[in-house]
């Protein structure tokens, strides 16, 4: 009997693939903010990025040498996980970022936006960091 693609550490055939928004992760990341808080985030490509609710989203550019850059910080408030998906990955094609690290907040408008203002401290946010939605 023949050994499944996966069991030999092969690509699966094309057509077993999940579509990217399924796939799991690509990880995990830890940024520090200006006041020393550090943020863990799951970390998606910009085309595997899931839905999801109210969240924290920071837009990064990561290049051939593993070196991550943020591009922006995004505090995503629409009610629709479907909608803000689609706010990052529209925005984050037009800057050039190529991953999407999610930090999961249960915290209130005003706490997710002391968080974006805490990243943007430290590393900069070229674009606006809210994208606020009712």
């Amino acid at each position: 009997m023949p050994r499944s693609a996966e069991r030999l550490g092969q690509e699966p055939a094309r057509g077993n693939r999940l579509p990217p928004e399924l796939a799991p992760p690509i990880g995990s990341y830890m940024w520090m903010g200006g006041s020393g808080r550090t943020y863990t985030c799951r970390v998606h490509t910009l085309r595997g990025c899931p839905m999801f609710p109210r969240a924290i989203a920071i837009l990064v550019r990561r290049d051939g040498e593993d070196r991550r850059r943020i591009m922006a910080v995004l505090s995503c408030e629409h009610v629709s996980s479907s909608l803000n998906r689609a706010e990052v990955r529209r925005l984050g094609a037009r800057i050039g970022a190529n991953e999407v690290h999610l930090v999961a907040s249960r915290t209130s408008r005003v706490a997710r936006a002391g968080i974006c203002d805490d990243l943007s401290a430290t590393w900069g946010s070229p674009v606006p960091s809210s994208l606020t939605h009712h």
